[in-house]
């Protein structure tokens, strides 16, 4: 599911917080919204199933709800993604993924770090604009939000990962999930971390580590290059060459890590189907652009913080596309 979801007037945080699960549940018609949103400045394709449920919708938190999606090769095995929304003159939203959630006492399971943005501010005609548009994105697999009107940044509430770490086997109860702040795109000290799972074991085997600081990087996993007689040739960075000096451009899976902690590679983005590529070149990569890796226009082109990807602060992410 890939939505627009334009905002008028002054939306409450509740109102703005039951649009927005709204539309991350199932919801393809943008006219079916609070009256605060403008439809013709809203459109919601849904190819793909948002494929969430709420899960719980009275926490004992104003504008809060639980959301969940099974995993990928376990219909049995629930990730959980806590989404709240909070704020007067600027709404907030907080995101967190957790291993479960027990509705009546209220109370998470291995609950990560929570990533908060602001993603709207009211009333939206006293700064200038008409509507604020805010983009959401979801796949059984993951949640993105990005505040496309405001300040340009995203977050990944909720992003499904690979089970290459072996304490994330089926059955094991640790659930393959992680909550990804944008200010990850950014970490290349590899000290900070602003990545979050909720429980994984530690590298002596003997002991849970629950809330993990874990990096999140680039890969060079499949699929990891395509060539110049793609739409990608515009690349000139990430750039390597084969035995006939061909050059070849990156695209690249995301790689989650703490080798230090776990001793060894914990899961990549291969099951949500989300890749990094490089920041800086523009052209023919703009925001929302269309472009082939094994189809044609199979993936779309974000910007993740529009203002800070042509000086290569921030790398664009690629997701499915739908059409």
């Amino acid at each position: 599911m890939f939505a627009e979801i334009g905002w008028t007037g002054s939306p409450s945080s509740a109102t703005f917080a039951a649009d927005i699960v709204a539309v991350l549940t199932g919801e393809t018609d943008e006219n079916n919204l609070s009256t605060d949103v403008v439809p013709g400045a809203s459109s919601i394709i849904a190819t793909i199933p948002a494929g969430w449920t709420i899960y719980d919708s009275a926490t004992g938190v104003a504008d809060e709800y639980i959301l969940r999606a099974p995993t990928v090769d376990d219909a049995t095995q629930y990730k959980y993604t806590r989404i709240k929304v909070t704020g007067t003159t600027t709404r907030t939203i907080t995101c967190s993924t957790m291993e479960d959630w027990n509705p009546t006492t209220n109370v998470a399971t291995n609950e990560t770090t929570a990533g908060s943005m602001s993603l709207l501010r009211t009333p939206i005609g006293s700064f200038g604009d008409t509507v604020q548009i805010v983009t959401l994105i979801a796949t059984a697999r993951y949640i993105a939000i990005r505040a496309t009107g405001y300040l340009y940044t995203t977050i990944f509430p909720c992003v499904e990962i690979s089970r290459i770490h072996p304490s994330l086997a089926i059955g094991t109860g640790r659930v393959p999930a992680v909550t990804m702040d944008d200010a990850t795109l950014t970490n290349d000290n590899l000290v900070t971390y602003n990545t979050y799972i909720p429980r994984i074991l530690d590298e002596n085997g003997t002991a849970d580590i629950t809330n993990g600081a874990i990096r999140a990087l680039a890969t060079h996993q499949r699929p990891s290059c395509v060539d110049t007689a793609t739409e990608f040739d515009s690349l000139s960075t990430d750039v390597g060459y084969d035995s006939g000096g061909t050059p070849y451009y990156g695209i690249h899976l995301i790689l989650f890590e703490r080798r230090d902690l776990v001793g060894g590679i914990i899961g990549t983005s291969e099951v949500s189907k989300l890749w990094y590529v490089q920041a800086e070149v523009v052209a023919g990569f703009e925001d929302k652009t269309t472009h082939e890796l094994d189809a044609p226009n199979d993936l779309k082109c974000l910007w993740t913080k529009t203002n800070l990807v042509t000086d290569g602060t921030y790398p664009r992410i690629f997701i499915e596309h739908e059409v």
